[in-house]
């Protein structure tokens, strides 16, 4: 299932063509451990999550972005990555609206932990976001992810 193609921003779509392709150039970054992937633009933390019978569970629109997510992590060959991490992550907005840009972190980093990427979120100990831009009409964003060091 995930997200439909037609709901995806141009470059988003052709990161998700480039893992269907099994390019992996477009997504592994082999220099000093970093890996790159260009993503959909996730679900906010607003959205990701439903209230059922007074349960708290992942929603559609939430399921549908990590089954995306598996499966572009899946096609890239990636290797779940061990140890402490730094997440770089650069957000293309859709619009022009006010946002809060740390409403996106936990459907990513689960959505990442999920697809395979590191095993658990804990693992992340530095975090940075930022807006990058607009790119209409359903926006993405690129995860850069390294080795944490202390300097």
């Amino acid at each position: 299932m995930g997200i439909p193609r037609d709901r995806l921003s141009a470059r988003a779509l052709a990161a998700v063509e480039a893992a269907e392709r099994g390019d992996r150039a477009t997504r592994v970054v082999p220099d000093d451990h970093v890996w790159e992937m260009t993503l959909p633009y996730p679900p906010t933390v607003n959205t990701y999550y439903r209230n059922v019978s007074g349960k708290t569970l992942i929603s559609k629109r939430g399921r549908a972005y990590r089954k995306t997510v598996s499966s572009m992590v899946a096609r890239s060959g990636m290797v779940p990555m061990r140890g402490l991490l730094m997440i770089d992550i650069a957000v293309f907005l859709p619009d022009k609206r006010r946002r809060d840009l740390d409403n996106l972190l936990k459907s990513l980093a689960d959505s990442l932990q999920h697809g395979g990427v590191y095993e658990d979120d804990t693992q992340i100990r530095d975090w940075h976001i930022y807006d990058a831009g607009m790119d209409r009409p359903e926006g993405h964003v690129i995860v850069r992810l390294k080795r944490w060091a202390v300097t």
